[in-house]
């Protein structure tokens, strides 16, 4: 799986303003329901479900936050690089200023995990994420992340 199968080069906000984890799930669900059709308010219980269960944090400043929703018929993302860092109770107890959200039609597995360790994998790579928090655009954001499909 590559990131331009489940990233439109329209799904990338490069200056998302919010002050805390909730405000930055709540644009991430608006933005899904644009693209979906599905409710924000759906969007935005699944993704605290998933929240609850654990922090999709994975640390270095990023977090992957994703849930299963009856609504979707294929894998999709959205990026987000935050203006200001949040608190989002990582592993490394730092702030999260990149976030790279998941949704999966409900039942299916492989495509969503696959898409989660590809994403995971990319953004552990802490030059990548320099790279992608100093670059001028939505454009350029775009370009990074596809730069590194297998």
């Amino acid at each position: 799986m590559n990131m331009a199968q489940i990233l439109a080069p329209t799904a990338i906000y490069p200056a998302l303003d919010v002050t805390c984890e909730k405000q930055a799930l709540l644009r991430l669900a608006d933005y899904a329901s644009d693209i979906t059709g599905e409710s924000a308010h759906t969007i935005f219980e699944a993704l605290m479900e998933r929240e609850r269960l654990g922090s999709t944090a994975i640390g270095g400043g990023v977090a992957i936050p994703h849930a299963r929703l009856p609504g979707i018929h294929a894998v999709m993302a959205i990026f987000v690089r935050l203006s200001h860092s949040v608190r989002y109770n990582p592993p490394d107890d730092s702030k999260v200023d990149l976030m790279f959200m998941i949704l999966a039609p409900e039942g299916e597995n492989g495509e969503h995990l696959k898409a989660l360790a590809r994403i995971s994998r990319v953004l552990r790579d802490p030059d990548v994420c320099e790279e992608i928090r100093l670059a001028g655009g939505a454009d350029e954001i775009f370009r990074l992340l596809t730069s590194h499909d297998e």
